[in-house]
């Protein structure tokens, strides 16, 4: 059977050229309602939106983070006034300094159920805090109201864009023809209060993100955008200074080791070793007591709990295996570490623009410094936890001393003039408890 449309014959114009309702609509949203409007499917789309999606693409991944497709969509609507904004762009929106962490989030439509009336959808919607729409009051959601499903967008399946498999659709046909017109107001003046703030938050934090994928990222990212959202799976920390404390020398020394991110025997200030062995203590008092003969015998001795003790006191220098540390927590630390060692030859584990921002602070180097101590002091916690897990499997049996792997997501404050500071996100990843 012949599939191939006709529609190119008639040469048709598309529905809903017009666009005044639609500001700060993104890419996808100029995408869904043009779809929508002209009842458009994946064979239709190079013929009426010069655009190319392969099937099984996610039309809205694509849409958002595709140069070619962005391009394709100007072509076909060349007098839509948003073409002269930068609503397309996730970076103009991103609330943080520091590249976006795409490879390390996942990036799922978000939608407000009152917008997707009229086939409106924002970057804004997406951005870290933002869980309810601003000018409707109506909480996002990334699922069918119905089914529960994730909002998905796969071409290859040729639903309309916003329609479930179960059946259940977002869109209003006639809302869509011309938008809402009685929340342009504040949709105007919440846009724009977003953007400036965003542009002047950029300019004073920088995200680190984990090296590999978080599927509980947003846990994170919602907490460094609004404080208030908070769950049982994330550990929320701040490091903060006092005008009060002198910088002193327990700084990480530029031959420390810990700036090279691969798990060695590294020097640490010496000041810092009470705090790792009341970290141990800690988690031996956690062992039951049936346990504690076959782990430290007679003698009570750490060393023998481990086989070797992954911390212990040099004469001027403490030294700690990072062995025990996981993997993610240990390339953080190294590369705050790099930084604060000033180690030119480090330069590519450092993030462009990170290690000026610190060094142009005042006191960025102490901030980094107590930074450097508490992550590695959360991650020796954690990773011992792990190891004496292996040998003592009824730690899996206490609700709080469970052991867990966690993963980094650090937020620095840099503002000029100020003393600065930082907060730390732990997520906790699936599989443990």
């Amino acid at each position: 059977m012949n599939t191939a449309t006709v529609l190119p014959m008639l040469d048709p114009r598309l529905v809903g050229e017009h666009w005044e309702n639609y500001e700060g609509t993104s890419s996808f949203g100029v995408f869904w309602r043009a779809t929508r409007l002209n009842h458009l499917h994946r064979r239709d789309l190079r013929s009426f939106l010069h655009l190319s999606l392969r099937a099984g693409d996610d039309a809205f991944a694509r849409l958002t983070r595709g140069i070619p497709q962005q391009a394709a969509l100007r072509f076909s609507f060349p007098k839509s006034e948003f073409i002269e904004k930068s609503y397309w762009r996730p970076e103009e929106w991103w609330p943080f300094g520091g590249p976006m962490p795409f490879e390390q989030m996942s990036w799922r439509l978000r939608v407000c159920p009152v917008c997707a009336r009229s086939c409106y959808h924002s970057l804004l919607f997406q951005m870290p805090g933002v869980v309810c729409c601003p000018w409707h009051g109506v909480a996002l959601i990334d699922a069918c109201p119905k089914c529960e499903s994730p909002l998905a967008v796969d071409v290859q399946r040729d639903l309309p864009v916003g329609r479930c498999r179960c059946g259940h659709d977002l869109v209003d046909y006639v809302a869509s023809v011309v938008g809402e017109a009685t929340v342009r107001g504040h949709k105007h003046t919440a846009i724009e209060d977003h953007l400036q703030r965003a542009a002047s938050s950029r300019g004073r934090t920088w995200l680190i993100a984990p090296e590999e994928f978080d599927d509980r990222a947003w846990t994170a990212l919602h907490w460094f955008g609004n404080s208030s959202q908070k769950t049982g799976t994330l550990l929320s920390e701040r490091v903060e200074l006092d005008h009060s404390v002198r910088f002193t020398s327990s700084r990480v020394g530029p031959k420390s080791g810990l700036e090279s991110a691969q798990p060695s025997l590294v020097a640490l200030p010496l000041e810092w070793f009470v705090a790792f062995q009341r970290i141990g203590a800690q988690l031996l008092a956690m062992v039951p007591r049936e346990h504690l003969p076959t782990l430290v015998g007679p003698a009570s001795d750490m060393r023998r709990a481990f086989g070797q003790l992954p911390a212990f006191p040099g004469s001027r220098e403490m030294y700690l295996s990072t062995e025990v540390l996981d993997r993610s927590v240990l390339r953080c630390a190294g590369l705050l570490a790099a930084i604060v060692a000033n180690s030119t030859g480090r330069r590519t584990l450092v993030q462009p623009g990170l290690r000026q921002r610190i060094w142009d602070n005042t006191h960025g180097l102490r901030l980094v410094d107590a930074l450097v101590r508490r992550i590695l002091t959360r991650g020796y916690a954690d990773g011992l936890r792990v190891a004496l897990g292996r040998h003592v499997p009824a730690l899996y049996d206490a609700q709080h001393h469970r052991p867990v792997r966690r993963l980094p997501w650090v937020l620095l404050d840099l503002p000029e003039g100020e003393l600065p500071s930082a907060r730390i996100g732990w997520t906790r990843q699936r599989g443990t408890f």
